[in-house]
């Protein structure tokens, strides 16, 4: 995950299907390890806070962690405590957004959890209740609005599902309502195309698609408005480049 056109972060393989977080500030030409030697990580996701600060969420076996960085030198791993016991595989935060530290991660279960506040000590997790069958989430993209939180979880077996976190009438009630519907099948992978998480496109056969989060509403599979979708022969990867806000398409003709 590269943070500008000079700062990134990777995870590499240390043992089968989980890496150590290396780190460059030269555009990759050289990295070195972030994290302490040993510790695992399977997933990490980059985002800015409310300023200007760069974060990331790593997580792996029984691990969820914050990384702060600033100014290209590494601020600390700060261990959040895990809503339970067990390998996560995917992770989505963002900072000071409607007066909230959101996160949501998924496990290898195929469970899927949530905080209002991550930098609460201890962290105060909601079970959404969903559980993925024939795959676990791999890859979490999410929106905050006022009445909702909406995301797109794409998942081990190539699944791309919708989920929604709404509340009873009325909107004071503290009961939250999850819901989710498959929206896609043979996807490979996610990305923002916008910095506040609303526009996201997908990859699935070469194609690439866009999706639309909505911002309230109880979710049925029509509640993710298409955007259009259009082929790009031999795509090998897309990224999101969050200084410019753009996606960047790797390969085609």
């Amino acid at each position: 995950v590269f943070l500008d056109q000079e700062e990134g972060v990777a995870l590499l393989e240390a043992s089968a299907g989980l890496g150590e977080l290396y780190k460059t500030d030269d555009g990759g030409e050289t990295w070195s390890l972030l994290s302490s030697s040993g510790d695992l990580y399977s997933h990490l996701h980059a985002y800015v806070d409310g300023g200007s600060v760069r974060k990331l969420i790593a997580v792996g076996p029984n691990t969820v962690d914050r990384v702060i960085l600033s100014s290209g030198t590494p601020f600390g791993i700060i261990s959040l405590n895990e809503p339970s016991s067990t390998d996560f595989t995917a992770a989505w935060a963002r900072e000071f957004i409607l007066g909230k530290n959101a996160i949501l991660v998924g496990d290898i279960s195929g469970s899927l959890w949530y905080s209002e506040d991550y930098t609460a000590n201890p962290v105060v997790w909601e079970p959404s209740g969903i559980q993925f069958t024939g795959g676990y989430p791999v890859q979490v993209e999410a929106r905050i609005s006022p009445n909702a939180l909406t995301a797109v979880v794409l998942l081990s077996n190539g699944e791309l599902h919708a989920v929604i976190q709404t509340f009873a009438s009325p909107p004071s009630s503290p009961t939250p309502i999850w819901n989710h519907a498959l929206i896609a099948s043979n996807v490979e992978r996610l990305a923002r195309s916008n910095q506040d998480g609303r526009i996201i496109s997908y990859e699935a056969s070469g194609d690439i698609n866009y999706v639309d989060l909505p911002a309230n509403s109880l979710l049925s599979s029509g509640d993710l408005t298409s955007l259009g979708s259009y082929s790009v022969p031999s795509v090998s990867r897309v990224d999101y480049d969050h200084s410019a806000e753009r996606l960047i398409i790797t390969g085609g003709d």
